[in-house]
């Protein structure tokens, strides 16, 4: 891997930087908008320690703290962790590789939750533990996998999603040529809620796969299936919506025009746990640019569209959101950089004073040791 520390035989890739974001609504409100500037410094690294010659323990992480100037009540509660956080350790026996993971992450951001609206921060903690088993027979490869996951919120307004969820996946992957991988994939998990506010479920998924470089600069990934939810009706959300059959799918076209400009567009449809609800069937669409514009300077933009519908629960509402975004960065020297970006996004519900738009623009200073 990269790396521009060494103690003994581990490798680190370590960045830092802060963080200059002006939001116009950090509420998410419809009628009481509120803006504040908020200061962010952060670090990542990330580790490699070769145990052996073909056995490492691997780290990456993420860590922040958010500082609101003007509504401190809104601060990170503890230091934040970013979704990639992982420690993970691969082992090689004759044809089986096995991978030990721990992920996790803290996060207090709302905005990527479709459900929510007129809150200013959503604390969750995940962490999963887990074992993955891969059987590599040359153009086979056969894969088991269980996981457990503990979600945790650290306020009180919502602790009724603390919960624990087993999953057991299986993947079965044939490499048809250089360029084509297709395979089936199958998972089942069982989710238990400490309160009864949200009803337990389990669910079950399965579907093929495939990914296809169709040439030297575009490729295709897909996923679909069939996916079905049982919840039971114990819980108080007023959602007694027991059994679900749908499907869930999903395809990403990337396109690398030249060696400067390259964009990536996906469309999807998935059915996640509601966060007031038993569920929520979601269709999403993205588009993103990317584009060297001359050495040391890039520029990025993306547009999204979403549309949610909860299977009932507290509101059972239906949500259009809406969103674009413009970034750009500049290396100022082979290891300090600057960056630039705007996000706006629009949120639009069936139920009352639960839309919102919400602007944020963003200076970034980074610094890769």
């Amino acid at each position: 891997m990269p790396y521009n520390l060494k103690a003994g035989p581990i490798l680190f890739d370590m960045s830092a930087g802060t963080d200059f974001s002006f939001n116009d609504n950090i509420a998410l409100s419809q009628n009481n908008r509120e803006s504040d500037l908020i200061i962010t410094p952060h670090i990542n690294a990330s580790a490699h320690w070769p145990v052996t010659a073909i056995n490492s323990l691997n780290l990456t992480l993420g860590l922040g703290y958010s500082k609101y100037m003007s509504h401190s009540e809104y601060d990170t509660h503890s230091i934040s962790i970013s979704p990639d956080s992982m420690l993970d350790f691969i082992v090689f026996v004759g044809d089986f590789k096995i991978t030990l993971y721990d992920s996790f992450y803290f996060q207090q951001s709302p905005i990527d939750e479709i459900s929510l609206a007129n809150v200013a921060t959503y604390d969750r903690f995940s962490n999963t533990v887990g074992i993955n088993v891969d059987w590599d027979l040359n153009d086979l490869i056969l894969s088991l996998g269980y996981s457990h996951t503990n979600l945790m919120s650290s306020s009180a307004q919502f602790d009724y999603v603390d919960s624990e969820t087993d999953t057991i996946t299986q993947r079965t992957s044939i490499t048809l040529n250089p360029t084509t991988t297709v395979g089936w994939g199958n998972s089942i998990s069982f989710t238990t809620y400490d309160q009864d506010f949200l009803n337990n479920n389990w669910t079950l998924m399965s579907g093929p796969f495939a990914s296809i470089q169709l040439s030297p600069y575009l490729s295709v990934s897909a996923t679909a299936g069939f996916e079905y939810i049982n919840s039971d009706t114990n819980g108080q959300v007023g959602d007694n919506s027991s059994g679900f059959t749908s499907w869930y799918g999903s395809i990403t076209l990337t396109h690398r025009i030249n060696n400067y400009l390259s964009h990536a567009l996906t469309v999807s449809h998935t059915n996640p746990i509601g966060l007031s609800s038993n569920y929520v069937e979601l269709n999403q669409i993205q588009h993103a640019i990317s584009w060297q514009v001359i050495r040391d300077v890039s520029l990025g933009t993306s547009v999204f569209a979403e549309y949610g519908q909860e299977s009932g629960g507290v509101e059972a509402e239906n949500v259009w959101r809406y969103g674009a975004g413009i970034n750009a960065s500049y290396n100022l020297t082979r290891k300090l950089s600057l960056g630039l970006s705007y996000n706006y996004i629009l949120r639009d519900s069936n139920a009352d004073l639960r839309d919102y738009y919400q602007n944020v623009a963003t200076v970034s200073v980074n610094y890769h040791f």
